[in-house]
């Protein structure tokens, strides 16, 4: 049995983050956190969320694995008034999940794990050069690359972080020196390319978050450590590299 009550903000963070790259996801409720861990059907992106137990009003559960349609569980929030708390309970003999909001009490079936594409484990990718960028303006250099191109080269330096997308016509050139970063650390210049596709509808999400920490080497994955809620909800997100864009 699993009955857990969040206010509305939390519950539609956690859902719509994972939707930038999946449609379905495994929720695993331990005594004291959720975990989700997700990988895009073409294997290019993962998303792994953690969430306090500590955020939630109610957390009373034996520990379980749920997985959920996410688009289903986001037609239930729309309907929550800004601060409204949400109830979930999930019962494992009847095998199903109950969504409330108010008056509103939705049904809902669990996906058959089996469908579901979850990471054995998560990469330990070790990546030396590291930038720490406020969400506002990583958010506003995709969302700036996006009318020009579909892919994004990034490049690293020991005095500055840049972001480059050329078009057929235009291009977009973004580059932030050592002081305007929160952070940088490269011994080494590095560059890497990566698909527009799978970061534009995760950086609308970036506005509200204070710092990003961006790691990535010359042609490797990109890492992308980020949190909500003074770090309550820890995100990472993990994208491969473009090898044909070279």
């Amino acid at each position: 049995m699993l009955h857990v009550v969040a206010e509305s903000s939390v519950l539609k963070i956690i859902v719509e983050t994972l939707m930038t790259q999946v449609e379905e996801a495994r929720f695993d409720f331990y005594t004291d956190r959720l975990e989700v861990c997700a990988v895009d059907a073409a294997n290019v992106a993962m998303i792994k969320m953690e969430a306090d137990a500590a955020l939630f009003d109610t957390w009373d559960l034996d520990e379980c694995k749920v997985v959920m349609e996410l688009a289903k569980m986001r037609e239930v929030l729309t309907l929550a008034a800004a601060g409204e708390m949400v109830e979930i309970v999930f019962d494992d003999v009847a095998n199903r999940i109950k969504v409330s909001v108010g008056k509103i009490e939705r049904t809902l079936s669990p996906i058959n794990e089996d469908n579901v594409r979850v990471p054995q484990r998560v990469p330990d990718i070790t990546l030396n050069s590291v930038a720490k960028i406020s969400g506002i303006e990583l958010s506003r250099a995709f969302r700036a690359a996006k009318y020009v191109g579909e892919i994004v080269h990034m490049s690293m330096s020991p005095d500055e972080l840049g972001i480059t997308v050329p078009g057929p016509t235009d291009a977009v050139d973004i580059t932030y020196s050592s002081s305007e970063l929160e952070e940088l650390n490269c011994e080494n210049k590095v560059n890497s390319q990566y698909s527009l596709t799978y970061m534009l509808d995760l950086v609308k999400k970036l506005d509200s978050v204070n710092l990003i920490t961006l790691a990535f080497g010359e042609n490797e994955p990109l890492k992308m450590n980020f949190g909500f809620h003074e770090e309550a909800i820890k995100v990472l997100f993990l994208l491969a590299p473009r090898q044909d864009a070279y």
